[in-house]
């Protein structure tokens, strides 16, 4: 009784949490009668061909291939469903001027500097001679040598 309960919970609970997934409407391709007559006439000529291996099967299914590739052409791209690409913003952005306006704006509402207070800054906001010393300039050398005698005695 307990081990029913249990996984009456979990698969509730299973239930629960997974989505509801939707699918969607325009992948569902409806063709026309004749369409639908053309490959099953396709699909049971080549059929007897792979049943029976007669050279005339083969001519026949061959011929009904050949018959309009243009037409098989146009209905295998109708079975590849399309990605819907969401707009950018919702208005109207007809000439590429219009498009390359409302991108643009797109990027510089996408990509702000973030707001981030370091110690760098206020140390690179301070003015450069606050003793009224400058900076000297110094040399790889220089560096190796202080390293030397104050790091590595």
């Amino acid at each position: 009784m307990a081990v029913q309960k249990l996984s009456n919970d979990i698969v509730e609970a299973a239930k629960t949490s997974t989505p509801e997934t939707s699918k969607v409407s325009n992948c569902e391709i409806t063709y026309h009668m004749e369409i639908k007559d053309l490959v099953q006439q396709k699909c049971k000529a080549r059929r007897t061909w792979h049943r029976t291996s007669h050279p005339t099967d083969k001519t026949k299914w061959k011929r009904i291939n050949k018959t309009d590739y243009s037409f098989w052409k146009a209905t295998r791209h109708m079975k590849i469903p399309r990605v819907h690409v969401p707009p950018i913003s919702k208005e109207c952005a007809c000439s590429g001027q219009d498009k390359a306006e409302t991108y643009a704006r797109h990027l510089t509402e996408v990509f702000k500097p973030n707001d981030i207070t370091s110690e760098l800054d206020l140390i690179q906001r301070q003015p450069p001679d606050e003793h009224g010393e400058k900076i000297r300039y110094f040399s790889p050398l220089e560096v190796a040598h202080e390293i030397d005698i104050n790091i590595n005695p």
